[in-house]
């Protein structure tokens, strides 16, 4: 992951910290060598693709060390047997048994540790919509034959997913009555929505054209307020977040460090002695993260 150039002068690794002025290239060099040196390694990736799917081979990384229920894996499964791997610090992909056929060839399958659920291929204009359904016996929505046909549905949905959310911003700063942040919520924080309805919008929601989930405009402009006005980082300015689970590990770190960790959940031994010595984190002449 070479190191690019971001301002006037203004270098950075990664999406690590900003280094600016005299030495700032050399700074932000020393910075990569040093969190290799910690051990956490990310797949190469396309760099002149700003899409590009950020991949971590996780196949022989110790599970226990990581601060997350792994519930999601088959109860069969054996780390160093199968593939594991971490895409853009969300997505879990691993093989597990056909859910429709379980005597046929394992499938490939994305768990969403955002929204705790499995990643879908049934949705309009998918790039495996038509291709699976046209089959003689297409498989479970959330199944992916092979590993290319879901890197090719994750690399659309991401795309996707970051005009999003920069749609949702120009939306609130235009003033748009309509923008809607809801999406960046979990299912569960979603339905906890219908907490707040009133008599007469529970009264509404028994229209026959109206589902079980159905959130009335009031409160979605409501909680869309709620989300926006916390949703950018206060300390580095970021603001383009897909999810409010991101945005909350963002926000931990790089308050309590002033630097985000290469796997998204938490730092080595290594990376926090290195903190300590202040090769990572914040430093008097980072004028991004102190301001």
């Amino acid at each position: 992951m070479p190191v690019r150039k971001v301002g006037d002068n203004c270098y950075q690794w990664g999406n690590q910290k900003v280094y600016c002025g005299v030495g700032a290239y050399q700074k932000a060099m020393r910075q990569g060598n040093a969190i290799y040196l910690t051990g956490w390694r990310e797949a190469e990736t396309d760099e002149s693709d700003e899409e590009s799917l950020e991949i971590r081979d996780m196949s022989n990384e110790d599970l226990n060390d990581w601060p997350i229920d792994f519930s999601f894996l088959p109860n069969a499964y054996e780390q160093n047997d199968q593939p594991l791997f971490l895409l853009n610090k969300r997505y879990f992909v691993f093989k597990r048994t056909a859910s429709q056929k379980p005597n046929a060839p394992p499938v490939w399958v994305a768990w969403d540790l955002e929204r705790r659920k499995y990643v879908n291929w049934n949705f309009h204009g998918g790039p495996l919509t038509n291709y699976y359904f046209e089959m003689d016996e297409s498989p479970a929505y959330t199944d992916y034959l092979t590993y290319d046909d879901l890197m090719k549905h994750m690399e659309y949905a991401n795309e996707g997913r970051q005009k999003s959310i920069e749609k949702l911003w120009e939306e609130w700063e235009s003033g748009n009555q309509y923008a809607d942040a809801t999406w960046l919520m979990t299912d569960s924080a979603y339905k906890g929505l219908k907490l707040r309805m009133n008599d007469e919008e529970k009264e509404m929601r028994k229209h026959p054209n109206r589902s079980y989930n159905w959130i009335p405009n009031r409160i979605r402009q409501e909680a869309t307020a709620e989300i926006m006005a916390d949703l950018a980082c206060k300390k580095c300015g970021f603001k383009h977040f897909s999810s409010l689970e991101q945005a909350k590990r963002h926000k931990h770190f790089c308050n309590k460090y002033g630097v985000q960790p290469e796997n998204g959940f938490f730092f080595s031994p290594m990376a926090l002695e290195l903190i300590r010595l202040g090769i990572l984190g914040d430093s008097l002449d980072n004028k991004n993260n102190n301001e």
